[in-house]
């Protein structure tokens, strides 16, 4: 019991903290998508499907077979490893018009972030809101929020299966108090 306490500690707080610092990155990167949530609020609610697809944590998910497979030319056996690549699921064009973009707008309850049948995360409810609230309040409580520095020096960690960034440095003015 207190294993799989400590590990959903874990897993509930890094993936979430990371999508959190990604997706307002996201954001205030594509001024654009920012003023969508400001002049609509609950656009940072609805939008959070499309911020999970876009700038998700997970980058990286190792599954192994259960059963033989052909995917196209590719024949995977019983056993055998497969790396799955969220980026490419998240920008296949089968599903996703124009995947690279991000558009607050979609409908993205496809994603994959969360994993999907008996790898569903069970903390997902709990992410979707903590990420909601997190962007909300943003949004509401510091209308001028944006990068101190460009986008372009923004870096990232080296962990292959988490993204997630090194520092997000941000700026705004002080807000008077109302009242």
């Amino acid at each position: 019991m207190v294993a799989t306490a400590r590990m959903m500690l874990i897993a509930g707080y890094e993936p979430t903290g990371s999508f959190i610092s990604n997706a307002v990155f996201s954001l205030l990167s594509r001024p654009d998508q920012l003023e969508l949530p400001r002049k609509d609020p609950e656009l940072a609610g609805r939008g959070l499907e499309e911020l999970l697809r876009h700038a998700g944590p997970g980058i990286l998910v190792v599954r192994f077979a259960n059963e033989d497979v052909e995917i196209g030319p590719v024949q995977i056996r019983a056993g055998d490893q497969v790396l799955l690549d969220m980026d490419a699921a998240h920008s296949d064009p089968a599903h996703f018009t124009d995947g690279e973009r991000l558009d607050l707008t979609r409908d993205s309850g496809m994603h994959l972030q969360f994993g999907h049948g008996i790898h569903y995360c069970i903390g997902a409810p709990l992410a979707r809101v903590e990420g909601q609230i997190a962007l909300e309040s943003l949004v509401r409580r510091f209308p001028g929020l944006r990068l101190s520095v460009p986008a372009s020096e923004i870096s990232h960690s080296k962990n292959p299966f988490i993204r997630s960034l090194t520092a997000l440095p941000v700026e705004f003015e002080a807000q008077r108090p109302e009242g």
